[in-house]
């Protein structure tokens, strides 16, 4: 596979998106030759982090030489309507550039999650390949990393919609990876779930179903049981892993949720009980 990046440092740490890297056995950096434009060298990178719920990951080159890097910019400041460019390699056609406009601003994220970011809308043109490259301003300055397009499932067509991750929310995401090498200060229950299993046990209102819970985490002392059903949140209800992510999000590291869940008993017959849940500090890739 092939994608994007930036370099953002003179010793040669690189931007790009997660799932660029993903799966990925070797992964090198094709850059020019900072002397000669017209030529190219290849580094061979290594992955210093990923997080594949903002979409963000950092790679790092070396040489003996300082690299030449892009400057990260303040994205709070963009504007609709103005003009951006987009510098990436498309279908491998390196070293590509296309211009356009943003279109909106506070778009959701593609990864769909509470630990997304949010994204600027541009109409420049980006394809398979522009992942993890640059949205410049007109000044040179990174305002977002190159995210995703929106694509038709069916024969319709949809022409230039592309999402570029925020810059400054990358920037907190980028610097836990290049220090920790995952993202901190992110609060979880602590156990995995999934609202497809809340189907199978026949719960047609839907529900997120536990299936595991970390014996390191809070949740373990809280009475919550794999096989479980979490129906609501804080009195909100979930259908989906989503949901109960959304909710999280907003809040922090020690404080309790209360979760609703639905339990089978010997008999099968579910019942119903309320369940306080400290959160705590997950790591998550």
């Amino acid at each position: 596979g092939s994608g994007s990046g930036v370099v953002f440092t003179s010793d040669g740490y690189v931007i790009t998106n997660a799932h660029v890297v993903e799966g990925a056995d070797k992964m090198t950096v094709v850059a020019p030759d900072y002397k000669d434009p017209d030529t190219t060298k290849e580094y061979e990178a290594t992955v210093v982090g990923s997080d594949t719920y903002s979409d963000l990951a950092v790679l790092k080159i070396s040489r003996d030489d300082p690299f030449e890097y892009a400057t990260l910019g303040d994205s709070d400041t963009v504007r609709v309507g103005q003009d951006v460019c987009v510098l990436g390699n498309p279908k491998q056609l390196l070293n590509s550039l296309t211009k356009g406009i943003v279109s909106g601003l506070g778009r959701a994220s593609a990864s769909n999650s509470a630990y997304g970011t949010s994204t600027i809308q541009i109409d420049a043109a980006i394809n398979s390949g522009n992942s993890g490259g640059g949205l410049f301003d007109m000044y040179g300055n990174v305002i977002g990393i190159i995210d995703y397009k929106l694509v038709s499932n069916t024969s319709a067509s949809i022409d230039n919609i592309g999402f570029a991750i925020t810059i400054n929310e990358a920037k907190p995401v980028i610097n836990d990876l290049m220090t920790k090498g995952y993202v901190t200060n992110r609060p979880g229950l602590g156990e995995e779930i999934s609202e497809y299993s809340a189907y199978m046990q026949g719960l047609e209102s839907g529900g997120v179903y536990v299936t595991y819970i970390s014996e390191d985490m809070p949740v373990a002392k809280s009475g919550l049981k794999v096989g479980d059903i979490i129906s609501k949140v804080n009195g909100t209800a979930v259908s989906s892993v989503t949901d109960i992510q959304n909710i999280i999000a907003e809040l922090n590291i020690g404080d309790t949720v209360e979760l609703t869940v639905y339990r089978a008993g010997a008999t099968g017959r579910y019942t119903t009980k309320t369940i306080n849940v400290e959160l705590a500090e997950i790591e998550l890739s």
